[in-house]
């Protein structure tokens, strides 16, 4: 479930995603690190794994797959670029990443080529897209709360000044966009800036009035939230740009793109480092087609003029306008100054209400690389952000200080051990200040949003010192500095509010050091009772945040979307089937459409080839077949809080002759009616040649269109 940088994609582009070449060509199926979804992450490590392990023998044992998740977009990359051949996916493949524009695509030796025709995916199990909330600050329960009001709210100047007499009522049915859908409509004012008008301002008064009220966020008030959260909502956490859970919350919302008149001004397409906050990412591929990132942390959306990029490109920006205060002992990580004209100085920093939460897990940086827990000593010292040989290709770097590398590429940064051994792999307060910064008293957390590793984890073709920036080596031309490690927010200290928040929290800690970015969220905002966030259903559940070993068993928190739950009420089920069953909502989604209740963030998890099932070879082919064991599968799924595919792993054909258009992630029907097509003369069916672990062929899908 966490989302890896070694890998790129652009966000929400009908075009291939664009895998990264470090990895090197799939030769054999054999022994490889896979890329793919961070919602399957645990299903693949600690389920099916463990059932091929049994399933197979031979060189399992000694030279396994290894699999990193990194998100859908990410997998999708990678095979078009044969790097592997097969991926785990928390949506479906779009159609310029098995189409024409990658016919070109082989793996393994003798080479085995893609082709349209050959696509297709194993269907392999539900979820949902949960908001997840504190129950005792949202009044919520296993019967949620609803996220957007429907009554009107009132407009204040700044958020919390004057009735400026306008009011907003979310889901209004004479609305352009969202009507009688007042949820889908909250989570785009309050993610995007995107009111239902069709114009996007992340500082308008009415987002702000959003943020500001407790109350404003939910169909029923919740006293005890706007006592304890009186200064309104402090962070929307959401899952980083190339996750399948951001894509699939962005297709069933459909923010439209940037324009000349709706608030984006000119939209114009950037490439690396074109802007600072624009550094380091991935490049655009030839001939893909790049759309506005509409989350309110990214350049894309609050920038003047508009701009267009690569996905990933708002995995570290924290440019949200509407602000929240660090409080002091209790943040991990904060920017060094309060911005957008606060009062600032004394020591005192901010952070954006929404975050992304990206987990590093790259190469360079070791599991206990991500949450330090030693403290820094109060001094400083010099380390390398880079190897003075790829100077030239971080022009624009700036160090936490806000400035450029001094000597071309040294920075400053807090350190513990021995003056003769530094080590910067620790946790500064925010008294901490180096001697490069320039005036002031900033909030010395800045240096925590950047991620230390030791050098010798480093690619040697970008090692230098003995400890340095850690980077995402596998990202060209230039390796990822990571800067943006939001996720440590709550790694050492909870909350301020946490402790009114335990209630029926029950075997939560408030510390937060999850190993994937779904299970940060479900954690964070309970460790935070006064925000919220998007993810994988999974999150709606406790976590014990130190020593994850997965969730805790007690209620759900996440909030209703257009008045259904994630988890069915009895009462529901019983009314609409004749018996309790809390994933019937998830579950209709591959009933007949119109089928009631549909859960409105529902989506499909599935298994995809694009080089036909008959072609796969070593441990690639044994990882089909195990994913395409459907008691295998069932548990699998089961075991980590998803629903199984009823009625069993099914093989999805991709139908060709369709539009290049990808359906929303939502809609309902079986076999294939969520996949786009390449908009081609023919149609070939790609099911066929795979057997699960029984040696019993994986039956085909109903194709519906």
């Amino acid at each position: 479930m966490r989302t890896s940088l070694a890998g790129a994609a652009l966000l929400l582009a009908g075009a291939g995603a664009a895998g990264l070449a470090a990895a090197g060509t799939d030769t054999n199926g054999t022994g490889l690190i896979l890329n793919g979804s961070d919602t399957l992450f645990d299903v693949t490590n600690q389920d099916v794994f463990s059932a091929c392990a049994t399933a197979f023998s031979g060189d399992w044992a000694t030279s396994p797959i290894t699999y990193q998740g990194g998100g859908s977009r990410v997998g999708a990359g990678n095979m078009d670029q044969g790097i592997q051949a097969i991926s785990p996916m928390s949506s479906a493949l779009n159609s310029g990443e098995f189409c024409s524009t990658i016919s070109t695509a082989t793996v393994y030796s003798p080479a085995v080529q893609n082709s349209p025709g050959l696509t297709s995916g194993l269907l392999v199990g539900l979820d949902g897209v949960a908001l997840a909330a504190n129950q005792v600050m949202s009044c919520s329960s296993s019967a949620a709360n609803q996220v957007g009001a429907s009554v009107a709210m009132h407009i204040l100047t700044g958020g919390n000044g004057a009735d400026t007499g306008a009011t907003y009522t979310f889901g209004d049915s004479t609305a352009a966009m969202w009507k009688n859908q007042p949820s889908f409509d909250a989570l785009a004012v309050l993610y995007y800036g995107l009111t239902h008008d069709g114009n996007y301002n992340c500082a308008s008064d009415t987002r702000k009035s959003l943020i500001k009220s407790w109350k404003n966020l939910f169909a029923s008030d919740c006293g005890t939230g706007d006592t304890t959260c009186s200064a309104g909502l402090t962070h929307a956490w959401r899952r980083s740009d190339l996750s399948g859970t951001t894509d699939a919350f962005t297709s069933i919302i459909k923010p439209p793109n940037g324009t000349l008149t709706n608030g984006k001004g000119a939209v114009v397409t950037v490439g690396i480092g074109s802007l600072p906050s624009l550094l380091n990412q991935v490049p655009v591929p030839a001939g893909a087609v790049t759309k506005s990132n509409p989350f309110c942390n990214s350049a894309d959306a609050t920038v003047v003029p508009a701009v267009q990029s690569p996905g990933g490109s708002a995995d570290f920006s924290d440019l949200d306008p509407v602000r929240t205060v660090c409080p002091k002992g209790v943040d991990q990580v904060c920017e060094g100054f309060m911005n957008f004209g606060t009062t600032g100085g004394n020591n005192g920093g901010d952070l954006g209400v929404v975050l992304p939460i990206l987990i590093p897990d790259t190469a360079s940086v070791h599991p206990t690389d991500r949450y330090p827990q030693t403290t820094c000593g109060g001094t400083c010292a010099p380390f390398p952000a880079f190897k003075t040989t790829q100077a030239s290709k971080y022009s624009t770097f700036v160090c936490p200080n806000g400035l450029p590398p001094v000597a071309g590429n040294i920075c400053w940064m807090p350190y513990t051990g021995s003056d003769s051994a530094p080590d910067p792999r620790c946790t500064a307060t925010n008294l901490d200040k180096c001697p490069d910064v320039p005036g002031g008293k900033p909030d010395g957390r800045r240096y925590n949003l950047y991620t230390m590793v030791a050098s010798s984890q480093v690619t040697s073709a970008y090692r230098t010192g003995t400890y340095q920036f850690g980077v995402d080596a596998t990202v060209s031309p230039a390796p990822r500095i990571l800067q943006g490690g939001f996720h440590k927010i709550h790694s050492v200290v909870a909350g301020t509010n946490y402790a009114a928040g335990v209630g029926s929290e029950t075997g939560t800690t408030g510390i937060c050091q999850e190993n994937d970015d779904t299970s940060q969220i479900g954690c964070l905002v309970d460790s935070d009772p006064c925000s919220v966030g998007y993810a994988g259903r999974e999150s709606a559940q406790g976590f014990p945040g130190v020593s994850p070993t997965g969730p805790t068993a007690q209620p759900l928190k996440g909030l209703s979307i257009n008045g259904t739950t994630p988890y069915t009420p009895s009462s529901v089920a019983i009314a609409a089937v004749g018996h309790a069953d809390p994933d019937l909502a998830i579950k209709n989604l591959m009933s007949a459409p119109g089928t009631l209740p549909l859960y409105p963030l529902s989506r499909r998890l599935y298994f995809a080839t694009i080089y036909g099932w008959s072609n796969l070879q070593g441990h690639e082919l044994e990882l089909a077949r195990c994913y395409g064991t459907s008691d295998t599968m069932s548990s699998a799924m089961s075991n980590n809080g998803f629903v199984p595919a009823p009625p069993g792993v099914q093989c999805i054909d991709y139908p060709e002759t369709n539009s290049t258009s990808t359906p929303p992630a939502n809609t309902q029907g079986s076999g294939n009616a969520a996949l786009g097509g390449c908009g081609a003369a023919g149609n070939s069916d790609a099911c066929g040649g795979l057997v699960d672990t029984h040696g019993v062929a994986v039956p085909e899908a109903t194709e519906t269109f």
